[in-house]
């Protein structure tokens, strides 16, 4: 039968060539132009991976004859997906602290994470990591957030690992730093920042851990050249590091007091030790050119800090640096320690002595630097031999002799080099959230128990969106969008002056605990007071645990008849996803609007599917979308 349509269709196909159309008349409906076309996923020749689809393409048996336009009478999408796209399963937040800095920046920014959906629990220890699954109820996320808190799986791989991969790839992970709880009062989620006290300590009164010795909580060891912090009290017999231990033990991110430097120039707020384990502010900026002195400006400060917490937002331009970038970044906001290595406008940089805010620059362009000179423009980069130091000028026609042994005395006009220029990214650390959980989350060993490779083969990372309109942070109830003005956070947090009506105030409402100085409420009206000490900060609404609530269709068979706010065109339709998670969603046109359609003759349609945030809608394999089409066709004027 199949060939006796074949033997028909090119007699009509001859036919029509001569003119002679009657036959074309009778069987153009039958053979060539339907009135209706069905297409399924199910007929795919392409769908772009081997388990999940959001997209196909169907070659169609035989070609469609100068179709004119169509439109979507019927979609069927089964819902058989979690409840979170993996694209948006990391949880962000700042921690910030006295002596790293109190604005927030890349330095200080953490995640807690819920595992892809796609990781096949098989390959990694169970019940110790949080995962992205089909959730019923708030308590069920919760249950697996309080996992993800404890323990992730990059992190507690990597820790393992010889000293290069410690230093290469790090991780923006803090165990036990953080909890995210549901409180069924609000019915809505919490965070909570669980290391409040935030005391200083100085590097040098890290002891050297010791088996026998029973070690508080809170107290620092030192042990095969990491430093760790004791989580409970009677700790002994827990060696760091070691599997298990991580109920005693934390390795610290954060960075411990280091001690004065000669020649360090030190901004106002910045911290030393001074070599016996005291902790000393600077008052003001102090060019420090010789030995320690108190009478310079440093002073002992207040006994007691806190960590300050802050959920972010997913417009915060800093997670979408940290949830790709493999490269660490240079900042003007955070301290970086001597021997730090960043990355600045794609040029390596390892920092010459601790500095905070100075700008790394090229040196290899630099003149000799003249006295008498006043034409320098800004940019203009020289060498001083006086003082075998290389500046940048940051504003035209410095005066004559401006340059001096204190920078802070010629910063309007200069600013020194207290960065290395590197010459190549040997030693630049990796950050990005991707980059390390595709080495490090499934890992196998080879020869001698060294992890040499990936495994499985061709897992992916941690999926993230490189334009973040959602994160975990917002689908769990946290709705800021994370924007504020970074100049003024320092200031603030230790001053009276808190703006009523700016962002910044909106960044400040949500630090946890709040600052010091906090206009508040009370009883007798308004005043000034002491900040409160909690450390929850409860959502701001209430968790989404709908994936998406439409489903957009895209074709490859029409024109730019369609637009959505997206600026997305080859739109067909829209399907409601009005089903549960298991059940069907089902789109039934009910307007009359035909689209225009791409060409003539159709000879295969591809299908694309995005939820409501322009993402793939991705549907397993055994997920079969069905989709109904109406089809008209061009006037063949020999036909009146």
């Amino acid at each position: 039968m199949e060939q006796d349509i074949a033997e028909i269709v090119e007699e009509i196909e001859k036919e029509k060539a001569l003119g002679k159309i009657s036959a074309v008349q009778v069987f153009r409906g039958m053979l060539n132009q339907p009135e209706l076309l069905s297409v399924s996923s199910a007929n795919a020749e392409q769908t772009g991976s081997s388990y999940a689809y959001s997209q196909f393409n169907v070659n169609m048996p035989r070609p469609v004859l100068e179709a004119e336009t169509l439109q979507l009478l019927a979609a069927n999408i089964p819902l058989c997906t979690q409840n979170f796209p993996d694209t948006a399963c990391t949880f962000w937040y700042y921690r910030t602290d006295e002596y790293s800095g109190n604005v927030p920046n890349t330095e200080n920014l953490f995640f807690v994470r819920l595992l892809p959906s796609y990781y096949k629990p098989e390959f990694i220890s169970a019940g110790l990591y949080g995962f992205n699954q089909t959730f019923d109820t708030y308590n069920a996320v919760a249950s697996q957030l309080s996992l993800s808190c404890t323990n992730d799986l990059a992190y507690d791989n990597l820790k393992y690992q010889d000293g290069e991969d410690t230093t290469v790839y790090q991780l923006h992970y803090i165990p036990s730093d953080v909890s995210i709880t549901y409180n069924s009062a609000p019915n809505k989620f919490q965070m909570t920042g669980l290391n409040t006290p935030a005391p200083l300590v100085a590097y040098s009164a890290a002891n050297t851990y010791a088996a026998g010795t029973t070690y508080a909580a809170g107290a620092y060891v030192s042990y095969n050249h990491k430093v760790y912090r004791s989580l409970q009290a009677g700790n002994v017999g827990h060696t760091p590091g070691a599997v298990g231990s991580s109920t005693w033990w934390t390795f610290v991110t954060d960075k411990l007091v280091v001690n004065y430097a000669v020649g360090t120039s030190y901004r106002k707020g910045q911290y030393v030790a001074n070599g016996g384990g005291t902790i000393y502010v600077a008052n003001n900026d102090i060019y420090a050119s010789g030995s320690f002195s108190t009478g310079s400006g440093w002073v002992i400060p207040d006994a007691e800090f806190n960590y300050r917490y802050l959920v972010t937002g997913y417009a915060d331009p800093n997670v979408a640096l940290l949830q790709n970038t493999s490269r660490r970044q240079w900042n003007q906001y955070a301290l970086f320690e001597t021997g730090d290595i960043v990355q600045y406008q794609g040029q390596s940089y390892q920092a010459i002595q601790q500095n905070k805010g100075w700008l790394p620059f090229q040196t290899s362009s630099a003149s000799v630097y003249s006295i008498v000179k006043t034409d320098y423009k800004r940019g203009a980069v020289v060498y001083y031999t006086l003082y075998s130091s290389w500046w940048k000028c940051i504003s035209d026609n410095p005066p004559a002799n401006s340059i001096t042994v204190n920078p802070f005395t010629c910063s309007d006009y200069w600013i020194p080099s207290y960065w290395s220029p590197q010459s190549d990214n040997t030693g630049l650390p990796i950050v990005g959230l991707n980059t390390i959980s595709s080495q490090f989350d499934m890992n196998d060993t080879f020869g001698g128990g060294q992890i040499e490779y990936p495994f499985p083969y061709g897992v992916p990372g941690q999926p993230f969106n490189p334009n973040p309109r959602r994160l975990l942070n917002s689908l769990l109830g946290f709705c800021w969008n994370g924007l504020f003005d970074p100049t003024a956070v320092n200031d603030v947090l230790t001053t009276t002056n808190v703006s009523t009506s700016s962002i910044t105030t909106d960044f400040l409402n949500r630090l946890r605990p709040v600052p010091q100085y906090y206009v508040r409420y009370g009883v007798g009206g308004l005043g000034e007071g002491r900040g409160t000490t909690a450390i929850t900060y409860t959502a701001d609404g209430y968790a989404n645990l709908v994936y998406t609530s439409i489903v957009a269709i895209y074709s490859t068979i029409v024109y730019g008849s369609t637009l959505d706010s997206q600026r997305n065109t080859n739109l067909i339709g829209l399907s409601s996803m009005n089903a549960g998670n298991l059940g069907v969603s089902f789109f039934d046109n009910k307007i009359n609007g035909p689209l225009r359609v791409k060409g003539s003759d159709i000879y295969s349609i591809g299908i694309e599917l995005r939820d409501e945030m322009n993402e793939p809608y991705p549907l397993w394999n055994s997920a079969v979308a069905t989709f109904t089409l109406k089809l008209t066709y061009k006037e063949n004027l020999a036909e009146k």
